[in-house]
């Protein structure tokens, strides 16, 4: 790597940064953590069974930091970021060896991953930006071993320039059709950079009918900006976040002129470096304060204004050092915001900071310590870039650890979802809007039939679950329940039996209940 591509990897790098009976209790303890007995840690408590006490280090040693994780449906987690590199790990954090080589993978482009997704098929997608003229954007599609798809572009790598300039890749979705969306930014004919998209066919070909041959430059945008987020609405609208807007595209990559003023919408009191959309369609940032470095988060509603129900008009910022920053963003289940990236601690330098808040903005008391874990790694600068919710809504996050002078390591950990998680999930009949709501932890359920015809009972079930999916079971002689909740699929069904009536839930979309008779 040349002197030019360090610097430029180093100032990209530097602003992404700114994250008796005692006895035998005790025998019982060691017993049941070493044979794996109900394990559940709490609310932000490091989950045990992953790794060492919670926490994994992997030390590729020419390759430092990862950016982004994504969890398949199986429960293993796959890690990108600095080298172009793919990491799969187990579900208890060991390396995945059925994967490339023992694990890993290196792509074998001088290149920073900085997003990663798995498809529906399993195959999982990379995108981020070469570190070498001419600073492409670039996607690489992976099958399930590690391989690189052959039927993806050349050989299983695009990539795309727009004007000959710095484009830098930052963020990815793939759309509900296979397609696949690129977020960042682009240096201009004229060399000014702003905020860029381009759009892939599942082939790797550029999208023709996505702005001009699939790529969108848009020259609105504030002058030298990223975007940091992507989120794909459920009417297919692209809504993206920059350092200090969101910006909304229509589904052939024009500015949506219904979003904010033009398609773009400030974001006041935040600047965002991560996105995420609540199913009722609100738009959640996170990211540092305006006017300080401080875990800041946002909400908007769908046509880009603050969401004044949350924190201090449509914001919530927490200073815990004299510099906090937010590199990622995730909902959970019960719609509590996790927000992760990194604080300040005067003699361990930077730890892995968690951040959980309830739907109006407050912190979660019942996490971590007020709301807030952090995490020391025992090196000087660790740092969260990556966060993502498990089905069984334990938390992982993925980023660096330096553990000595000249070591940096991917780091992963992973948090207990403790009971606030556990907190009812909602399934809802597509036609009548019947709907159960049950606790995955107690295995408590209500049933409430829609309509006016007040029909509606409880009962308690025996739940079993497995990576994906949660189910429950109620045989009793009046009362009957089996229900099936799929969290990786987003699709449940139940049979009920109760008041000597038998009714049927179908949801095949459960990202988009209100959990309310409509």
């Amino acid at each position: 790597m040349n002197n030019k591509t360090c610097s430029f990897r180093h100032r990209v790098i530097a602003r992404r940064k700114g994250r008796g009976v005692l006895l035998c209790t005790l025998i019982l303890f060691v017993l049941c953590s070493a044979l794996n007995i109900n394990a559940r840690a709490d609310a932000g408590d490091l989950d045990v069974s992953f790794g060492s006490g919670g926490k994994v280090t992997t030390n590729l040693i020419d390759v430092h930091l990862a950016r982004a994780v994504a969890i398949q449906n199986d429960g293993r987690i796959v890690v990108t970021g600095d080298g172009l590199f793919a990491i799969r790990y187990n579900a208890d954090g060991s390396l995945d060896s059925s994967f490339g080589s023992g694990g890993l993978v290196r792509i074998g482009i001088v290149a920073s991953g900085t997003a990663a997704a798995i498809q529906k098929d399993g195959k999982i997608v990379i995108s981020g930006f070469t570190l070498s003229a001419p600073f492409n954007f670039f996607v690489v599609r992976l099958n399930i071993g590690g391989d690189l798809d052959a039927s993806f572009g050349s050989g299983g790598v695009v990539t795309t320039n727009f004007f000959g300039g710095f484009d830098i890749a930052q963020s990815m979705a793939i759309q509900g059709d296979g397609k696949i969306v690129v977020a960042g930014s682009a240096g201009g004919p004229t060399g000014e950079s702003h905020y860029a998209l381009a759009r892939y066919n599942t082939d790797g070909s550029l999208d023709s009918s996505f702005g001009v041959g699939g790529k969108v430059f848009t020259t609105e945008s504030p002058s030298s900006d990223d975007l940091f987020g992507i989120g794909i609405q459920s009417d297919q609208r692209i809504v993206a976040a920059g350092l200090n807007f969101l910006v909304r595209y229509n589904t052939n990559g024009s500015l949506d002129p219904s979003f904010g003023v033009g398609g773009l919408a400030p974001t006041l009191g935040v600047a965002p470096e991560s996105l995420a959309l609540q199913p009722d369609g609100r738009i959640v940032v996170a990211g540092f304060g305006s006017t300080a470095f401080n875990f800041a988060v946002g909400r908007f509603d769908s046509s880009g204004n603050p969401d004044v129900s949350f924190g201090s008009r449509g914001v919530t910022a927490t200073q815990l050092s004299s510099e906090d920053t937010a590199f990622d963003v995730a909902i959970q289940a019960d719609g509590k915001i996790v927000a992760a990236g990194y604080t300040t601690n005067p003699l361990s330098g930077r730890d892995f900071a968690l951040l959980r808040y309830n739907s109006d903005g407050a912190l979660d008391t019942t996490f971590g310590t007020n709301g807030v874990v952090i995490t020391d790694f025992a090196g000087r600068e660790d740092i969260i870039f990556g966060v993502a919710i498990q089905s069984d809504g334990r938390i992982v996050t993925a980023g660096v650890a330096f553990l000595g002078a000249a070591e940096e390591d991917v780091a992963l950990a992973r948090y207990g979802p403790g009971p606030s998680q556990a907190g009812n999930i909602c399934i809802q009949d597509d036609r009548t809007n019947d709907r159960v709501s049950f606790n995955p932890d107690t295995g408590s359920y209500t049933f409430t039939q829609c309509g006016g015809r007040g029909v509606s009972f409880s009962g308690t079930a025996k739940v079993q679950r497995n990576q994906c999916s949660i189910q429950l079971k109620d045989a009793g002689l009046n009362q009957k329940l089996s229900l099936t909740f799929d969290s990786c699929q987003k699709k449940a069904s139940a049979t009920i039996t109760g008041g000597g009536q038998t009714f049927a839930v179908i949801d095949s979309e459960t990202s988009k209940n209100t959990c309310s008779c409509r």
